[in-house]
């Protein structure tokens, strides 16, 4: 009977106790007498090795990026605009104000 522990979790156990994976698997292998294997985490097929420089790896990086700039942008015009407006408003309603008060123009 082979009892597989994923390895994301056998991981984080070994993390806690600093252990080795080697070493987990022959300790508990000694404690119960059960034959046991970490099964490794399957490689996602989608993904390119580590290392290349492909035009994968390279426009999710360019297009996250450029949407940060654009976001940042928009951010900085719509706050300027908006205090732009305010103003225009605060200046539009102080000169109706004066001008029915009877004060200077």
């Amino acid at each position: 009977m082979n009892i597989y522990i994923p390895c994301n979790h056998a991981m984080r156990f070994l993390k806690s106790l600093s252990w080795s994976r080697v070493d987990l698997i022959t300790e508990v292998s000694r404690v119960f007498g059960i034959p046991m294997k970490v099964r490794q985490p399957e490689k996602k097929a989608n993904m390119a090795p580590r290392g290349n420089i492909t035009p994968r790896t390279i426009m999710a990086p360019a297009a996250a990026f450029t949407m940060a700039c654009l976001l940042f942008t928009y951010t900085r015009t719509s706050m300027r605009e908006a205090k732009r407006n305010a103003q225009h408003e605060r200046d539009q309603r102080r000169h109706q104000s004066n001008r029915h008060s009877g004060g200077p123009e």
